[in-house]
């Protein structure tokens, strides 16, 4: 339980930073690796990547917040059963599934999500960069009116800091 905890706070502190975490996949993506992968805010994945969550085959399940982020991107009953089979899904699956976000050439991903990551990030303020990676975030981790009210006290400090 330690142990998983510990995998659970690095997870959790990569999303404090507000900033926009981009993974990039190129081989084998299980396990562990997939629920590192469904916590970042864009998946993006070469061709020939694969990915399943095994943990079923050896008599445990995912434990780093794997069947939930799956099942929120999936459906419950894909998730059910990608994590019950515990089958390999090539990326074409993956994509359609939504499991991720990008589907790019074989060894391409990386340069696919710097790309993006400049995209997103050049010439904008850290404060604008945060502030919408929290509203964005909030919107499927908050309940909606709480969310609203977050991004509504966002937007006024944005806009007092522009004024001043």
């Amino acid at each position: 339980k330690e142990e998983i905890s510990k995998g659970k706070k690095l997870l959790s502190l990569l999303r404090s930073f507000n900033l926009p975490i981009i993974a990039c996949i190129e081989g084998v993506c299980f396990g562990g690796g997939l629920e590192i992968v469904l916590n970042a805010d864009v998946k993006i994945a070469g061709k020939k990547a694969l990915f399943a969550f095994p943990e079923s085959n050896l008599n445990l399940i995912p434990g780093l917040g794997g069947t939930l982020n799956l099942s929120k991107i999936t459906g419950k009953a894909k998730a059910l059963e990608i994590i019950l089979a515990g089958n390999i899904i090539d990326a074409e699956t993956a994509f359609e599934l939504k499991i991720i976000d990008h589907l790019v050439e074989a060894r391409s991903g990386l340069e696919k999500g710097l790309s993006l990551a400049k995209t997103l990030t050049e010439n904008k303020d850290i404060d604008i960069i945060k502030a919408v990676v929290e509203a964005v975030r909030n919107a499927s981790e908050l309940p909606y009116e709480q969310a609203l009210e977050r991004e509504t006290e966002l937007f006024c400090m944005i806009a007092k800091n522009a004024m001043e």
